[in-house]
């Protein structure tokens, strides 16, 4: 996200006009604005299909607070869903809803320092055909017609509380970043004080001055007439009243000097350093400004290669940071101090050899040829939301996107014709704003006893010499032309056997548009066609046996890392080098996976390869190469390195939160336990051929495997394809022993963990048990879990307000586990433990005994249908594929998911409460918590 332009560029060598222009917005957008200012985006939009994306968007945030009003901005957000004159208290979320939307997926809100966000996923179909009048009568509410009811400011009071409590910005450098200025002192959420004595008066004062159709833009993209949606809201919206409304601009300001923050790791000997230097940026909405931007991009990439050029390990970048601002940043590993010094005048070094020399001529080639080849206009159908978000960009900065092969020409041209002096200005205007302001951000190996201060940083910048700068070294390039390698034989040959006599028998799933064709050796095929534009397929291999099948210990040790090391080599009398270059060269990849009870080969290509990529797979399958050397070298450092504590070991042995998911996956039999560890002398014990041989007796027996083939291909030749290939797998005489007893998770467990917030307790409760595999039964599971969502959002957040986002989800395996458990996940203060733990039970208790009314239950096998189009469009190859490997893995059958909706209707109120009976004891369950004291 771009947002202000900047001057510090050459003259481009384009002419006047052309320069100018103003990049085209995607084809077929109707961009304008009403009479009282509002603004409006809409494009019609195929993918996904059935959904139309919404977003009312206020370029209104946190910058406009006064300092008695701070959180003020995002309270107001919280508000817009309680209560407009067109939807009074919670009847707008209710109304979504019942259109079988989602409270949090579906509808939704943010609030940032320069925007208030609201959007609107719209499931569209003959079943509300009033859903685009009733959004746009929403979006009227909300920007002018909010209520503010009294009680429920106070009530909300309590959620934002909890919300600030959790709320964590991920950059443990965030407080350097963002400098001290007007941003610093008005965070979005604002203090827990501010919070708390937030009132009705304060809201609608600020609402009043700031929300008008002149700070808002609408944006439509998807299912929807252009021409028809722009009558809708010229009627709905048109005659809210204008208000005049003058923003002021905050720049991103930071301290003079140099700025540094250190946060120390005792675990981590490599550490991290960032030098970055603040700038304006660029709004890339003209053929001159983003050919500006690319010349910026070629600088990093030069910048990069010099400091790169005889060693490795820096990164360099420039990213929008935030309002005005880029941060140019450079990054480095380092152990000792000296060489951390080192690193930062090598790394002022480059950009002052550049401010002073420019870039040599190879250089400047060079970067200019690699810019040109990645530069590419967006081509084919962009997803909808991600469209969405383009529209916000543009109508908060005005940036733009690439759609027009005669702009990118242009583009391109003055691309072509950079000359060196055009990186001086970029080099000595980043060097300016170092000298204004520079920021140090690293981390230090506490166990080194080397302090870093602000004075070395300072002494190796000025130390820093454009002469002794890092030489250019140029690229490598072959005395002799690469050798065009061939497919190999064995990978390009077509089977000879006769499709007819391998089928057993065929069958189409109408609803799911999926081919089934089960053959005489046992496996079975699913095809399952896409409209992807780069005409990909994926190749699934799925396959029951895994190494939690393995009873013993020792040969569970020995052969638990089986496919990591047989991934190691190709495949047998092919060249493995000249196979990766064919390979590579087709874009062909497999991948090879093993967890505790189902093994995997995987394959993805361009179509017109099905062929190479089926042979592939069976070669890999049957005849795998052994990389020997590579495994007794693996297998050596693997000794070694016994008993050693790994930095990944260390980490997560600190992570509490590491610690809580890792006790969990171990009660609910994610994790089988065996009856010892391991030792070394399984290390030791470690063969390839044996490891092979348990590899081959899991992949070659076709018996029960499914192979799932998706993508945009020719039904016909690719069908006919992989008929004749798999057709050839034979039955294995001796098939692997697998375990088919359901496993038994852990019903009862209380464990602390710690928790950074001595206010705040984190809890997971988990409820397990065992279920009969089936589709059916996965959906009641589903919306037991919907259902209890839905509880306590309503009674433990807009009732009561004592948590801000509580989350329940439901995790099942059908084969061969068939366990299931619920997991409720609920932050809370410290005095509010037992009233959640005993509202909870209360929850349960009466969806024990009640029965869901029929309109709450048609709600929530509504918003299943709608999720599962939206998710299973026709675009969406790895939806599709994760879709059809969770039915094998569940043992659910296909034939139930191709009449989904039927068994969907199928349940009723009084099957969901029965379900609750039979699946959740309410005083028996897991309790891991995260809380500085002990129950």
């Amino acid at each position: 996200m771009m947002r202000t332009l900047t001057a510090i560029f050459a003259t481009l060598a384009f002419c006047g006009n052309a320069a100018a222009q103003r990049i085209n917005l995607p084809p077929n957008t109707v961009e304008g604005f009403l009479s009282n200012g509002l603004h409006y985006v809409i494009l019609p939009n195929s993918q996904p299909r059935h959904t139309l994306e919404v977003r009312l968007l206020m370029s209104i945030g946190s910058l406009q607070e006064e300092d008695n009003q701070k959180g003020v901005a995002h309270f107001l957000e919280h508000m817009a869903s309680a209560g407009t004159k067109e939807f009074p208290g919670n009847t707008m979320v209710d109304y979504f809803e019942r259109q079988g939307m989602k409270y949090g997926r579906d509808i939704n809100a943010f609030t940032s320092f320069d925007r208030t966000l609201y959007w609107f996923t719209l499931p569209i179909d003959e079943y509300n055909r009033n859903i685009v009048d009733s959004t746009l009568a929403a979006v009227r509410g909300i920007i002018n017609d909010i209520t503010f009811d009294a009680e429920r400011v106070k009530r909300e009071r309590g959620v934002i509380v909890e919300e600030l409590r959790g709320y964590n910005t991920g950059d443990m450098f965030y407080n350097l970043k963002i400098g001290r200025n007007h941003y610093s002192e008005h965070l979005p959420l604002g203090g827990e004080n501010d919070i708390m004595t937030m009132d009705r008066q304060r809201l609608i004062e600020f609402y009043r001055k700031w929300y008008s159709p002149s700070t808002a833009t609408l944006i439509m993209v998807g299912d929807v007439d252009a021409g028809s949606a722009e009558k809708k809201v010229r009627e709905i919206l048109g005659d809210i009243p204008p208000r005049q409304v003058e923003k002021k601009e905050w720049p991103l300001s930071y301290p003079k000097g140099l700025s540094i923050m250190e946060v120390k790791d005792s675990l981590d000997e490599r550490q991290k350093f960032e030098l970055i230097v603040p700038h304006k940026t660029i709004i890339a909405n003209s053929i001159q400004s983003m050919a500006e931007k690319a010349k910026m991009d070629m600088f990093v990439q030069a910048v990069s290669a010099r400091l790169n050029g005889s060693r490795t390990g820096f990164m360099v970048s420039n990213q929008w940071y935030l309002a005005n601002t880029d941060h140019f940043a450079i990054t480095c590993s380092y152990t000792r101090k000296e060489q951390l010094l080192n690193n930062i005048a090598d790394m002022v070094s480059v950009i002052k050899r550049f401010g002073q020399y420019g870039l040599d001529k190879d250089e400047l080639s060079t970067v200019v040829e690699e810019k040109i080849a990645g530069m590419h206009i967006r081509k084919g159908t962009s997803m909808s939301e991600s469209l969405c978000e383009d529209f916000v960009d543009f109508s908060l900065a005005g940036d733009r996107q690439l759609y027009n092969e005669d702009e990118l020409l242009k583009i391109k041209q003055i691309v072509r014709n950079t000359a060196p002096d055009d990186f001086k200005q970029i080099a000595q205007s980043l060097l300016g704003e170092m000298k204004k302001h520079t920021l140090a951000a690293f981390t230090s190996d506490t166990r080194s006893g080397e302090k870093i201060t602000k004075k070395d940083i300072l002494g190796a910048i000025n130390r820093a010499d454009a002469d002794k700068s890092l030489p250019y070294t140029k690229p490598q390039v072959a005395a002799e032309e690469k050798t065009a390698y061939e497919v190999p034989e064995i990978l390009a040959k077509k089977a000879d056997s006769p499709v007819e006599g391998v089928i057993e028998s065929t069958k189409v799933y109408p609803d799911l548009d999926v081919k089934e064709v089960k053959l005489k050796n046992g496996m079975t095929l699913l095809f399952k066609r896409t409209i992807n534009d780069d005409k990909k397929l994926q190749v699934s291999i799925i396959g029951r046996g895994g190494t939690d099948d393995i009873k013993d210990d020792s040969d569970y040790y020995r052969l638990r890392d089986a496919v990591s090391y047989i991934d190691m080599g190709g495949i047998e009398n092919v060249n493995h080098e000249e196979m990766r270059d064919v390979l590579g060269e087709k874009q062909i990849s497999s991948n090879i996976c093993l967890d505790g009870f189902w093994h995997e080969i995987m394959g993805t290509c361009n179509s017109e390869d099905a062929q190479i990529l089926f042979n592939l797979l069976y070669e890999k399958i049957h005849h795998p190469q052994l990389s020997r050397a590579d495994f007794e070298e693996a297998k050596t450092a693997e000794i070694e390195n016994w008993g050693k504590e790994t930095l990944l070991e260390k980490l997560m042995a600190r992570d509490p939160a590491r610690c809580l998911n890792n006790v969990a996956d171990r009660l609910m039999r994610n994790v089988i336990q065996r009856n010892r560890a391991m030792q070394k002398q399984d290390l030791e014990a470690m063969s390839l051929d044996s490891m092979c041989a348990y590899y081959k007796r899991l992949f070659t027996n076709p018996e029960g495997k499914t192979v799932l083939i998706i993508g945009n291909y020719n039904q016909d030749e690719v069908e006919n394809i992989a008929i004749s290939v798999f057709g050839r797998m034979s039955r294995t005489e001796k098939p692997l022993d697998v375990r088919n007893t359901p496993a038994c998770p852990e019903k009862t467990w209380n464990e602390r963990f710690d928790n950074d917030n001595d206010s705040q307790t984190i809890y997971n409760f988990l409820y397990s048990g065992n279920y009969e595999p089936s589709l059916r039964n996965t959906l009641m599971l589903k919306l037991m879990r919907d259902l209890l969502q839905q509880r306590v959002i309503e009674i433990l957040r807009k009732k009561m307000n004592i948590v801000y986002s509580p989350f329940v989800d439901v995790a099942y395996k059908g084969v061969p586990q068939q366990i299931y458990y619920f997991w409720f996940s609920i932050a809370v203060k410290n005095e509010n433990r037992d009233i959640l733990k005993s509202t909870i039970r209360d929850i349960i208790d009466d969806l024990q005994k009640n029965p869901v009314s029929l309109r709450e239950l048609d709600k929530m096998r509504r918003s299943f249908i709608v999720t599962k189009r939206r998710q299973l469009n026709d675009n969406s190859m790895s939806e599709w594929k994760s879709a059809l490997s969770g039915l094998i893995r569940n043992g659910e059958d296909i034939q139930d998911f191709d009449s989904y909706s039927q068994v969907l209707y199928s349940i009723t109120p009084e099957d969901v409460r029965k379900a609750f009976c039979k699946y959740i004891n309410k005083d028996v369950y897991v309790n891991l918590y995260q809380s500085v004291c002990k129950e």
